[in-house]
């Protein structure tokens, strides 16, 4: 398709720049906030960020405890490794009658949980919608939610359920390696697999750091240029990441230095907006923590970096550029 058309050729034909879509991004939020200045317009703006947003940053980390048999050199024991691992799955099960035997606990498994589950797939499902509608009003120029949210709905639902799969996907792989980790660095502690385990251990913590950064990558991806290609031309999730992938892989090199450059601006972000917060005696801290609020006061920086990836991807060719009159998102996704 023309999205993908002459990928080889990209990294060779073309001069990215970032400071200069920076300030195209600056340029375009001033004309919409402050050109004219309208509140309801920056309201409607600010929730449909702020919805778009609401599992930003959210994340869960895997841990554990256990204890093992140590041996008389101090080394742990493989023997009372296991029986380590035995007592605690001897654990796991003596909970689980416990859970069975305790109807609060029954409740708190059997419905809490499904519960959760439920609320949170919502949440996935509504921002999933919000982040389409947020860009289409970026890109129009203008503070709708019903209409979009109607128009832009298949594109909203094919995002969910890649957002859904890839977050089960990640969660899978990050469990194994984590147990990998942790299984090499139990068998680092014996002495006739000391050695091997330990460059076992080197390698899989390499492998968790490269995944790590694989998985903020692909996040960053998806919400910077995914979703406008999605929007742009009517794809679906899947057939958006195969329009683009071939242009991270002609020109890696740009996309990996976007990501930094987007750390810089985080960066440079934080400390403007800590040196805010102590100037204001904490006040301003206290006003960005409460839920929507801080979206409201913080609108200009997030519509900036909404702007600066539709800048920095318009780049690549006419087919990524949102802004051009063929960009109104109104097919199903294929």
């Amino acid at each position: 398709m023309a999205v993908v058309a002459g990928a080889g050729r990209a990294g060779a034909t073309m001069t990215i720049e970032y400071w200069a879509a920076l300030g195209r991004a600056w340029g375009r939020m001033k004309t919409l906030l402050f050109r004219p200045f309208e509140p309801v317009r920056w309201i409607v703006i600010a929730f449909c960020a702020w919805v778009a947003s609401l599992l930003d940053g959210a994340g869960g980390h895997p841990g554990g405890g256990g204890g093992w048999s140590h041996g008389r050199n101090g080394d742990i024991d493989p023997d009372g490794a296991l029986e380590g691992l035995l007592a605690v799955w001897a654990g796991i099960l003596a909970a689980w009658e416990w859970i069975l035997g305790n109807w609060g606990a029954t409740l708190v498994v059997f419905l809490g949980i499904p519960l959760l589950v439920a609320v949170i797939l919502a949440l996935v499902w509504v921002t999933s919608r919000f982040q389409l509608i947020y860009l289409d009003n970026l890109v129009r120029g203008r503070a709708e939610v019903v209409e979009p949210w109607r128009r832009l709905g298949p594109l909203g639902d094919s995002l969910f359920l890649f957002r859904v799969g890839f977050g089960l996907a990640a969660m899978v792989a990050g469990a194994v390696l984590v147990g990998l980790l942790v299984a090499l660095g139990i068998l680092s502690f014996g002495d006739s697999t000391r050695g091997l385990s330990i460059a076992g251990l080197l390698v899989a913590g390499m492998a968790f750091v490269v995944y790590l950064v694989g998985l903020a990558y692909t996040w960053l991806f998806l919400k910077a240029f995914v979703v406008p290609i999605m929007y742009r031309h009517g794809l679906s999730a899947m057939a958006a990441w195969r329009a683009f992938l071939p242009w991270v892989g002609a020109d890696p090199t740009s996309f990996l230095l976007y990501g930094l450059f987007v750390l810089l601006l985080f960066v440079a972000a934080g400390l403007a907006i800590g040196a805010i917060g102590l100037a204001t005696c904490c006040i301003a801290f206290v006003l960005l923590a409460i839920p929507y609020v801080g979206t409201l006061l913080l609108l200009p920086l997030l519509v900036t970096y909404r702007y600066l990836s539709l800048e920095f991807l318009a780049q690549f060719g006419p087919g990524f550029d949102v802004f051009a009159p063929a960009a109104i998102a109104s097919a199903p996704p294929r």
